[in-house]
This record gives C-alpha cells, structure tokens and sequence, in this order.
C-alpha cells in the first residue's frame, strides 16, 4: 500500500502564523499592469510597491510568450528590468504584468491568546483548519487502500463492483394444533414470532395446515416418517393402489406412551408388513412447518433451536409455535477490508499479460467452473514462452470454448503462445456402506453425503482421489463407526485407492449415483451339520433386508456366546457357559462362513447339558450391528 499522505492538511498552528502574519504586515493581493514595450528603454517601473512578479508575457517574433524571470528579466527595486541575453517581446508589443503586492497594514499587534485580535484569529483558523481537513479527507477517499464506509463504496462502483449487503437470518419454525383440523388453518405471509428476548422474526410465505395430507415415503424397518407433526392416520396404502379406506395397511403403536414417536411424526407397521416400494401416507395434520426470517439483517438474528415460542399475534387455532432447529445466516454488510480485496481482484481481472489477468479473466466467463493457469516458473516442462490454461467446466462446452480462445487472444501478452485444455471430469458413484454406532439418529446417511460431497470440493485439477480419506469421514459424524467398504466406480472400472487422474483431469462427484446405505446387522442365510461342525453361512445386511455383496475383503471379528439347558432343569432357559472369537472374511460376495463345535465350548458337558444349545453371534467392535441367534448340535 502507498500512502498519498495528506497534502492538504496544515497544521492549526502554521494557519494562526499565517493569519498574524497578513494582520500585522498587510494582506497580499494579485494584479495587474500592462504596458507598451520599447526596444529603446530596458528599465520599467512598477505603477505601485510590488513584492514580486508572478508572469510577464507579451508578443515575440509574433508568437505569444511567456518570459522567465532571471532569463529573460529580473526584478529589482520594483523595476522590470531586460537582461541583455535574454528574450524581448516585439516592438510596440503590448506587455502584460501579473504580481503581487501587500495592502497597508491593520495596525493590529496584540495576538496573544485571550487579546480581542488573537482570539478572532484563532476562531477564524479553526474554520480554515476544518476545511482544509475536509479537502485533505475528500481527497484521500479516492484511493481504494484508505477510503472507507461510503467513499469505499464509490471508488469500487468504478470498477463495477457493490459491497455485499447485510443478510437476514433464515430457518423455520413449526406452528402447532392440539388436534386435527376441521377445516384449512392459515398462516398469513407477514406473520410474526419472537423469542423471550424480543428477536422477531417474519413468515416468508403463506403455510396451511389441511385437513388432510398426502405424502410418498419409502418405509425402512417398518417405519415410516412424515413432515409434519401426526394428529390422525387415515391411511397407508402402496403407492399404485387407491386410497381405499378398506385396504389400509395394519399399523402398530411407535411406543405404548408415544403412539407416533417422541417426534409426532413417526409411523410404525404391524409386525410382518413390509410392502417394497414407495407407500402412500394420508393423515390429519397439526402442525405446518414456516419459513421466516429475521426482521433485522446482521448475526444479531441468529437463535439457537427451541427460542422461537412468542407469537404477538397467534394465527385463530394455533396452540404453539417452535423452531426445532437454529435461524441462522444473519451476516453484516461486507467488511472494508474484505471488499478491498475484491476489489483488487477485478484490477487483476482488469489488467493483461500476467498470469492472474488471464485466471480471472477465463474466471469471468459464464460456465467456467475452475482455472488453473502455469509457465515455466510453475511447471519446468513448459517451455519458456508459453502458457497453459486448464479449466473445467458445465452447460455449453461449444460455445465455452470459442470465449475461452477469444478471451485468451485479448488478455495474452505479444509473443507468449497460450494452450487452453478442458479439464476432463472423472465421475465417481458408488455405495457407502456404513456401520453405525449405537442409535444412529435420523438423516445420518444424508449426513454422511454431504461430508462426502464437500470433500470433493476441495479437490483442484489433477489430484488425486483418497477413497480411504472419504470414508474417514465417518469418524467425524455422530452416530457412525466406521466405513465396511467403499464401492466406488470412476471411468468405467472400480475406483483405486487413491484414484489418480492426468494434469487435465478432475474429479467430480456423479450426485444422483453416489449414495449412502446404514447396515442394520448380521443375519444367517443358512446353516448346516457334519461330522459334529456345524457351519453359518452369515450376512451383513441394511435395515431393508438387502445383503451386502462385498467387492474386495472385509474381515470382522466376532464374539459366539454358546448357551446351554440342563438336562436337571429341561424347562429352565439355556446358560451361558462359553464365548469364543471368530472371525468372518467376506471376499467378493454377501456371504461368509463361520463353523462352531463343541471343541469350541470346553465347558459344555455332555452328561449335564442337552445336545441342542443356543449360539449368539455379534460383532465384536460394532454394537450398533444387531446380532444373530441360531443353535448349534452338540451331540
């Protein structure tokens, strides 16, 4: 940054010096005097006691000229006086004299502070000290690196470029009934809640509750989630069959004490429904969920969940409103400093034959996705005079092309030749499978996504793709234990570890082919008995029933507890009398065997125990993963 200083500011001292100065010697005043010149007198005098010539010019050799003085002519004892060697104006030439002479003196002499003279100078230099304060200010808010507040805003509009204005907080809150509806309860567009500490906030736009509301969900376990808060359920039916209230699907109690979940808005099936496909939920509503805003932009609107619960003027059949997550996004108008930067950006963009011009120029181009732009200093395998361009982008490639090569051709420097290559954009789908932690809450696949997603972002042209990094992720994601395997497919073939792509390659996330699937546990596909073994056939499967089929190996440790009845107490259930360790390798397939003996039970006694025990199967690391029962013979 250059400081341009402040050349128009003067001390309030040198203004009061300068006041005393003219009071007690006279006032300096401009003016003028013309006369004709005679080439035969070199001497003239002045009409009036001048303190110094300022410009003389007249005619010479038919052109107008200015003369200098000590040149052409010097000043003395308030004379113009022609040197010799000097310049003359032309005969009869009419000359024109500018000076400065000092008017007769006020007669003033007493400025000390407190006199009458002193302080009328001093309230006189303060006004003069201001405005020249204000010249200096006006003149320093035309240079970006000082300028602040509204002068900032100004010198950047040059550039075309508005500071970003505040932004209001934004979320959503749930308005609430005791019961169903008889008929559509509106909430106005407008409408205003607060929380206790006076922070308002306004509806976006109209919400109704209905008497009834139709959604399409796919269930998962038997269960079933709605979007808004249950009164009443009318029915559940296949999607591809017809609302008839006869052939509704059999539904059970969420809990004895919470029929519809801790949430109101959980619906469980009867045991043994389990209907593929999507499902039609019809039910009586009681809540509608809002979109509001904060009345006033800035961070000052951001509330934590469960605040909002004051409504000024509650809509009629309204019991209660809440916002069951945070309203946040309130931000303050850009700051100086970072609308500064931007504003250099654009001077970069602005300017040619630098590297950073011709990145933020293609930058500039609309579908432009990414740029990265080097030369020999970067990369030693250019040559030196060229350049190479590498962008990604989306929509028109045609027409992306053509404006990256005429905007190449304007921002290039004479004699540098450009490459400009199109970045090719690797694809990845594939499957997440997930093994989760105790509990795991709602939405966790989607979580799990969504982290994913952002990594990709951060991704630059011609890096590599950690899959391992990917599903790291879960370790930062509540709920979750880890990754069982990671089924990734990029240019045709499954994805490497780490997928490495060329210098104009990029890799990028096909969103509609990349998901997340929750395993729910281990479950027996089949089991069998020879020579005293008896062996499992185990999978791992989500909470839809579907097994996974494993693509390379994955290897899981297992603790069997055996149980056995007494033949003393036949009617008595089965006591624990061993856990042994095992471990299933699943290898390109769903299913992995695990085989159990009585040599694997050293405490089981034939004499006292029945033949028939019970085996208790889980994963040893993972409880999140339910556990799988079956018997074993021991005879």
């Amino acid at each position: 940054m250059i400081d341009p200083g402040h050349p128009f500011s003067v001390a309030y001292a040198d203004v009061i010096a300068a006041l005393e100065q003219r009071l007690r010697d006279g006032t300096e005043q401009p003016a003028r005097w013309r006369f004709v010149h005679q080439s035969t007198v070199t001497a003239y005098e002045l009409p009036r006691e001048a303190e110094e010539l300022t410009s003389v010019s007249a005619l010479a050799k038919r052109a107008y000229k200015t003369f200098v003085a000590g040149t052409d002519y010097v000043f003395t004892n308030n004379r113009l006086v022609w040197r010799a060697n000097g310049a003359r104006p032309d005969e009869a030439a009419k000359v024109d004299v500018e000076y400065i002479y000092r008017e007769r003196p006020a007669g003033l002499t007493d400025f000390n502070e407190g006199s009458v003279a002193g302080t009328l100078v001093r309230a006189v230099a303060r006004e003069l000290k201001n405005v020249y304060e204000q010249m200096d200010a006006a003149y320093r808010r035309a240079f970006i690196d000082i300028a602040t507040d509204v002068a900032l805003d100004n010198v950047v509009a040059l550039l075309g470029i508005i500071r970003n204005p505040a932004v209001k907080a934004r979320g959503h809150v749930i308005y609430v009934r005791p019961n169903a509806a008889s008929q559509p309860v509106v909430i106005p567009a407008g409408s205003r809640v607060a929380d206790t500490r006076g922070k308002t906030f306004l509806t976006v736009a109209e919400a109704t509750i209905d008497t009834f509301k139709d959604e399409f969900e796919t269930h998962a376990g038997g269960v079933v989630h709605t979007s808004e808060k249950i009164a009443t359920v009318l029915g559940i039916w296949p999607r591809s069959d017809a609302p008839n209230p006869a052939t509704t699907l059999a539904t059970k109690p969420t809990t004895p004490q919470e029929p519809f979940g801790a949430d109101e808005r959980t619906i469980t099936l009867a045991d043994g429904v389990r209907p593929k496909g999507e499902l039609r939920i019809r039910y009586a509503p009681k809540s509608v969920t809002v979109e509001v805003e904060a009345a006033q932009p800035g961070p000052e609107g951001d509330v934590n969940a469960g605040t909002v619960t004051v409504m000024p003027t509650p809509p009629a059949g309204i019991s209660g409103v809440t916002n069951e997550q945070p309203i946040e996004g309130g931000r303050l108008p850009e700051p100086d400093d970072q609308l500064r930067e931007r504003a250099r950006h654009a001077l970069e963009r602005a300017g040619n034959a630098t590297l950073d011009a011709l990145r933020f120029a293609v930058l500039g181009i609309e579908g432009i996705d990414e740029v990265e732009v080097s030369d020999h200093q970067s990369d030693d395998s250019l040559p030196l005079g060229d350049v190479r361009v590498r962008y990604s982008a989306s929509g028109d490639l045609a027409r992306v092309r053509l404006d990256v090569a005429a905007t190449i051709e304007a921002t290039r420097a004479a004699g540098i030749r450009v490459v400009a290559d199109m970045i090719e954009t690797v694809l990845v789908s594939g499957v997440f499978y997930l093994i989760p932690d105790v509990e795991p809450p709602p939405g966790i696949t989607d979580r799990f996504v969504s982290a994913v997603l952002a990594e990709f972002e951060t991704l630059r042209i011609g890096a590599p793709l950690s899959v391992r990094r990917l599903s790291a992720l879960a370790f930062q994601i509540g709920g979750l234990a880890d990754v069982a395997e990671a089924q990734l497919d990029a240019l045709g073939a499954p994805a490497q570890d780490p997928l490495t792509v060329g210098p104009a390659q990029r890799v990028q996330p096909d969103e509609a082919n990349l998901r997340a699937v929750l395993l729910a546990g281990l479950r027996l596909d089949s089991f069998s008995t020879s020579k005293k073994v008896t062996s499992y056939k185990l999978q791992l499967v989500d909470a839809g029933g579907n097994a996974m089929n494993v693509r390379g190996t994955l290897a899981l440790d297992l603790d069997v507890e055996i149980a056995a009845v007494l033949k003393t107490a036949p009617d008595q259930p089965p006591q624990h009398i061993d856990t042994v360790a095992k471990r299933l390798e699943l290898s390109a397939g769903p299913t992995a065997t695990v085989a159990i003996s009585v040599a694997d039970a050293p405490n089981f006694r034939a004499d006292q125990h029945l033949p028939q025990v019970t085996v208790t199967i889980s994963a040893k690391a993972f409880p999140g993963l339910s556990a799988v029962k079956a018997t074993a013979d021991f005879s």
